[in-house]
């Protein structure tokens, strides 16, 4: 799930630089040699307005709109190049700006986002509801409280949460949060239906963003896809990419449906490039490993190498991909069930009960089956996907 924009998660500023700041600086021996590459947001057009703007903000560090600026425009540059040095700009930045004045709400925002972003959903919430006590008005807000508040399950505040766009944002916008809370609270098919009224509206109107577009059709998709209804699903993926080829949350949504299907072979050319996300590098692997690929043990290399580094920092930020990594490459399931138990304490999206049930299953884990088919029936989930596990499981 997602609020007006993909929240992924993300790396501190100083975990990502630290062996190379806190090392011996080192001295090519040739002038020509690469010592390292500028991030794409770095470069051309949009890499000198970054910097200029970051060049406003060191010479004028009172000056609230640009510090701002600068760090809605590192969260983008981060979610859209997958490099987590932006998001550390932009921590960095509301950090400075939360140390000389607490009572800024667009910067509390901001690190809440960020803070979700790391999967600290509880201060991130902290961090949103103050904000919205100092700016109700602020739809960004909202849209962000009700994505955290779907994802740890409270369904209730979410839709609170979505009530109050309501008056501050797009219909569509407003339909897509309540869709996005009903479809995985018992409402699955009357969101599915309203949502789709609501952007066949707002694109005979032409009233709908870019942005909105996108955030409807992957709801639509996923609320489908649990609803069995596949070929639907894969079409509104797939009208996502078309407005947005890069779109990593529907090209890994995609990658996801397709795998279910048997599709493999179709996620290769789909993925392949984009193996700087995490999340599609770990779907390449998977489709590689079935379609008996020659890249399938250099590229599982990788991603098993970028896991452990994690793990060595002590973060947490991939429970979920290295139980797909466990359960579908390495076929662990007692590896892949610890990973999908530890991830399922603190997110529970569909995604995260399917990937637990899926492991449970494969190690034979009833008590869990039977655990997580009563959690599913009391907030009145739908899934066939779930559904199909059980019945494989004996129950």
């Amino acid at each position: 799930m997602k609020p007006l924009f993909h929240l992924i998660a993300v790396v501190l500023f100083l975990f990502g630089l630290c062996p190379q700041v806190c090392a011996a600086p080192y001295k090519p021996s040739d002038a020509n040699e690469v010592v390292e590459r500028l991030p794409e947001g770095m470069r051309g057009a949009e890499g000198k307005a970054f910097s200029e703007l970051r060049q406003k903000v060191e010479a004028n560090p009172d000056d609230r709109k640009a510090a701002s600026d600068f760090v809605r425009l590192s969260i983008e540059r981060g979610r859209r190049e997958n490099d987590p040095r932006f998001f550390g700009y932009a921590e960095a930045e509301v950090n400075r700006m939360l140390q000389k004045k607490t009572d800024l709400s667009e910067f509390l925002t901001y690190r809440g986002i960020l803070r979700q972003r790391r999967h600290d959903f509880s201060g991130a919430k902290d961090d949103l509801e103050k904000a919205s006590r100092m700016n109700p008005e602020n739809p960004q807000i909202w849209a962000t409280l009700a994505s955290i508040q779907v994802v740890v399950a409270d369904f209730e505040g979410a839709k609170k949460s979505c009530a109050r766009l309501i008056p501050l944002t797009s219909a569509l916008s407003a339909t897509a949060c309540l869709g996005l809370v009903g479809g995985v609270n018992g409402n699955a098919e009357k969101s599915l239906e309203s949502l789709q009224a609501a952007l066949n509206n707002a694109e005979a109107q032409a009233e709908a963003n870019l942005g909105e577009k996108i955030w409807a059709y992957s709801i639509l998709a996923d609320i489908a896809e649990r609803l069995g209804k596949n070929t639907e699903a894969e079409q509104w993926y797939r009208r996502g990419l078309e407005l947005d080829p890069d779109d990593s949350f529907t090209l890994a949504s995609l990658a996801d449906l397709l795998l279910s299907q048997g599709k493999a072979s179709e996620i290769i050319p789909l993925l392949k490039g984009r193996e700087s996300v995490d999340a599609l590098l770990l779907r390449l692997v998977i489709a590689e490993k079935k379609a008996k690929s020659d890249d399938f043990a250099k590229d599982a290399a990788v991603l098993q190498e970028r896991f452990d580094r994690e793990n060595q920092r002590g973060e947490s930020i991939h429970g979920r991909e290295q139980g797909m990594l466990a359960l579908e490459v390495q076929e662990d399931c007692k590896k892949g069930l610890s990973f999908s138990k530890q991830n399922w304490e603190f997110q529970k999206e569909p995604i995260d009960l399917l990937l637990y049930a899926r492991s449970a299953e494969a190690c034979h884990d009833q008590a869990a089956l039977v655990e997580l088919a009563q959690w599913k029936k009391d907030k009145g989930l739908q899934d066939v996907r779930f559904d199909a596990v059980l019945s494989k499981g004996g129950k």
